[in-house]
């Protein structure tokens, strides 16, 4: 079958149990649109029993590990998609809204991707400072406040247009997506801005201007973003782009994690061998 190239026949597959064969048959089908997703993963139901402690957890250090990768490479990216949301509706390359059918090619686009909208609905969700499932003005104002940034109204109202395709007065996660989608941003943008844009959010992350990125920093931003971590957390945030392990992200590194996919595996799903699956 086209979806299992693969058997349990051997005997490392023993002890392991139909709920942990499944989601590795599943996490392996080789079609990518019938593959199972990171949020499929999450909602496995041999994943919930693990979260609900119903499984043994002595050989699985391994997939715990890379759990503990994923949501810090997520959170991470997320809060940097947050500043980077704020920057380009304050940007003047976004004063043309894409037409209707360009919505949807773009919408589609970015739902092809389902780490990106982990991502997304991550930075999505910290805009969104009253949880309503919109994000308006206040939202806007509150956060730009929370980060130290002064806007006037007439520059707060332009922002929120800027995201607001639908002209609704304000922005829906859909919206989002799409104004945050590089299919229609990056064709805008040169280089140059490119390079300028993350410089601009590396420097708001550099809270003690000390050319890297500390947990304490992340910590402190998070914390006006409205999103609470433990010091365990954050330094999960921090190792998943130190590739030198000084305990700090540098410019280097913070372009380079960016660049990367969110999950840990080089294949872009989180790879997760038989014996780090056990019943």
């Amino acid at each position: 079958d086209e979806a299992h190239t693969h058997t349990h026949t051997h005997r490392m597959w023993t002890d392991i149990s139909d709920d942990a064969k499944d989601i590795i048959s599943n996490m392996m089908v080789v079609d990518i649109s019938k593959r199972l997703t990171p949020r499929g993963v999450l909602e496995h139901p041999w994943l919930r029993r693990y979260q609900k402690s119903e499984l043994p957890t002595a050989q699985m250090s391994g997939m715990q590990q890379r759990l503990k990768d994923w949501n810090g490479a997520r959170r991470l990216k997320g809060a940097i998609s947050t500043f980077a949301a704020l920057m380009r509706m304050s940007s003047s390359l976004l004063e043309e809204l894409p037409d209707h059918a360009e919505q949807e090619a773009i919408l589609a686009k970015v739902r092809s991707d389902e780490a990106r909208m982990q991502v997304l609905r991550e930075s999505f969700d910290m805009l969104d400072r009253d949880k309503t499932g919109v994000i308006n003005l206040q939202n806007i104002q509150d956060s730009l406040q929370a980060l130290n940034f002064l806007k006037t109204p007439v520059e707060l109202k332009n922002m929120l247009k800027r995201f607001d395709v639908r002209n609704t007065g304000e922005i829906d996660f859909d919206e989002f997506c799409i104004m945050m989608g590089p299919a229609y941003y990056m064709r805008k943008e040169s280089a140059h801005e490119h390079e300028s844009e993350l410089a601009n959010i590396f420097d708001a992350f550099d809270l003690q201007r000390t050319g890297t990125i500390n947990p304490a920093e992340l910590k402190e931003i998070l914390s006006r973003l409205g999103t609470k971590l433990t010091d365990e957390e954050l330094n999960d945030m921090v190792r998943q782009a130190d590739s030198n392990s000084d305990g700090v992200i540098d410019y280097p590194e913070f372009k380079a994690f960016l660049e990367s996919h969110i999950q840990p595996s080089s294949t872009g799903e989180m790879e997760v061998t038989a014996h780090e699956v056990r019943r």
